[in-house]
Formats: C-alpha cells, structure tokens, sequence
C-alpha cells in the first residue's frame, strides 16, 4: 500500500539532508539541545511495550520512545502546565531530521528550514506561559493513521494495539499521573495538538480516537481544546497510494484528484467517528495550514478537510500561503500562537 511511497520519500529525503547538512555546516557538537534562560528541556524515555499482534517486529524495546519535554522558566501554575503536543520528527533515540538531537533550538541552522517556523511558534507559546511536548516516531515519516488491518508496519495501519496506540497510553498515563518528568505537573485536560505532514494525518486519527482511548490505568485520555494541521490533513489521505484498479470507493470519495502523483485525499471524509454519525459539535476547534502548490502532499488536503468543517458548522480556520513549501510559512506563526492560546486560555 505505502511501500512505493515511502521508498521514494525515503530516498529524496535522504538526499535532502545531506545537501541541508552541507548547506548548513550543522553538526551534531554544535545542535545539541541546550537550556535558556526562556525555558527548561528534558528527554525522557516513555515505553509503550509490545504489540501482541506481531511480538517479533514490535518489541518492547523497540517502542520504548524518547519524548521532549520544554516547559517556561516561569513559575509553574498550581494547577499545573498547559500544554501543546507536536508530533515531531524524530527516531526513537531521539535523533531529528538532520540527524542531530531533536528538540527546541536557539540556532536556526539545526533547524530544517520547512520547521523554522514551528520552531518560532514553539517559542511564542513558551513565551505566553505553555509547556511543548514532541513526541517520536516507530519509524522515519511514518505513523499508524490509516484505516487498515495490515501489520506490516511499511503500511501504516491503525490495527488493533498498533505501537503508536501503546505509546499514546502510556505517554498520557505519565502526564496524568504527573510522572513524565519529575517536579513538573501538568493540566491535564488544557491540552492542544499540532500535527504538520504525515502528523496532520495522525492529528485525524487522534480526533477520531481520543474520546474513547483510554490509557494503560484506564482512565480517558485529555479533551482535546485545539488542533493544527499543516501540510495534511484526514486520516483517509493516501488509503489508495499505488493501488490499482482503484476500487469503487476512490472513485466516489477522492476524484478529482488535485496531483495523483503524490497521492490523494479525500473530498467527502474526515474519519470514521465524525463520518459516522458523532455530533460535529464535538470536533475539536481546527486550523489548517498549507502552501497552495505543496511540492510534497496533495494541495487540496487541507481545503477538503476544511470544507467539510465548515459545512458542518465547525469551527476552523484555513490559511493558504502562495508557494510550493511542505510546511507553514513565517506569516502564519502569529495565526497559529493565536489560535492555540485562545483555546487553551490564559
């Protein structure tokens, strides 16, 4: 299903590393996550276990995931941080993109450029007294969001006791038991999410799930108050990547097809909760981010899902920089800080 895809993004993104490396002369002696005087970083280890649908690919050990957490130096509120979780790409072992430590930067170099602005944001919502939390990925550009069975993790099903799934349990599990770093509290429920690429897919399927997830003590997983997805967007994006005959189902949900050659998504669907029947009172306010001639994701993803939000009477916003960039642009730093705050608060 995504083996095709994810060779050749794996290839053109091993080539773009090396030649933004070259470009940027970064090294991993001079991208080392530091603290500032603006905030505090941790790398912590959260272990999801094993799948039991296939003990042998996902062990224990394997799904055992460095997360970043960057709280204010600002004193803790009593009731705990607000927060804002991205899902950041970054290896289990908490190696980034351009192969250097990931987490927050005060040096644009180690930064790819297509993430300078997230990093911008990160900061602002610092700044404005929020905790940021980047999550890893089982494996490079690839998280469990599709609405399929296989196991094969090149597939990137969201089947039964997936590792993302487990990663989510027990990461939660530690924000609500306070044990995720120790002497930091959050607030639990004063949660938002930012998903950019393959992670707006995964913001989809988070949405889908989340309000009858339940984590490894079986308590409910946080409300979510916000959602960001940029360059993406549902969890129904790129079902039918390499498929053919496409079947019956692509035809009356994904065509037309703005660039068949990156793969499709959706003009009709969202994920199975809200397509389903949920009230769409209860969809998440969204915003949606995405350069019109994304080079790298279907450019209408975010308009489709968009659209149907707005019919829907959700609230959502859509902002639609020109260029071909696979990310966020500068300008929409100061639409996504703002966005966020409004719902999470003061």
């Amino acid at each position: 299903m995504l083996k095709m895809k994810n060779e050749l993004c794996s290839l053109f993104l091993l080539l773009f590393i090396l030649i933004v490396i070259q470009a940027l002369g970064c090294s991993s002696d001079d991208c080392t996550p530091v603290l500032s005087q603006e905030y505090e970083q941790y790398r912590v280890t959260v272990s999801g276990g094993s799948s039991p649908s296939d003990v042998s690919t996902y062990t224990e050990d394997r799904n055992s995931r460095t997360t970043v957490v960057i709280t204010p130096n600002l004193p803790e509120p009593d009731d705990g941080w607000k927060y804002v979780v991205y899902f950041e790409f970054m290896d289990i072992d908490g190696t980034s993109f351009l192969g250097v430590p990931g987490g927050l930067y005060e040096n644009p170099q180690c930064v790819d450029p297509a993430d300078q602005p997230l990093q911008e944001s990160f900061h602002k919502l610092l700044e404005q007294g929020y905790a940021i939390i980047l999550t890893s990925e089982w494996s490079w550009d690839n998280l469990f969001y599709l609405p399929c069975s296989s196991v094969d993790p090149e597939d990137g099903c969201w089947f039964e006791e997936n590792p993302d799934l487990l990663y989510w349990q027990a990461l939660f599990e530690r924000i609500r038991t306070n044990t995720l770093v120790a002497d930091v509290k959050f607030n639990y429920d004063q949660m938002a999410l930012i998903g950019q690429s393959v992670g707006a897919q995964m913001a989809s399927r988070a949405m889908d799930v989340f309000p009858t997830l339940l984590t490894t003590s079986g308590n409910p997983l946080p409300d979510l108050k916000a959602v960001a997805m940029i360059a993406g967007g549902s969890l129904y994006c790129y079902l039918y990547y390499g498929v053919e005959p496409k079947p019956q189902f692509f035809s009356d949900n994904y065509t037309p097809c703005d660039r068949p050659d990156l793969g499709c998504c959706p003009l009709r669907l969202t994920s199975p909760r809200f397509d389903g029947g949920l009230e769409w009172s209860s969809h998440p306010p969204t915003i949606l981010i995405q350069h019109e001639n994304d080079s790298y994701a279907d450019p209408k993803a975010s308009v489709y899902y968009f659209e149907i939000l707005y019919e829907n009477d959700v609230e959502a916003e859509l902002y639609r920089p020109a260029g071909t960039l696979h990310g966020m642009a500068p300008e929409n730093v100061t639409d996504l800080v703002t966005f966020l705050s409004f719902h999470l608060g003061d």
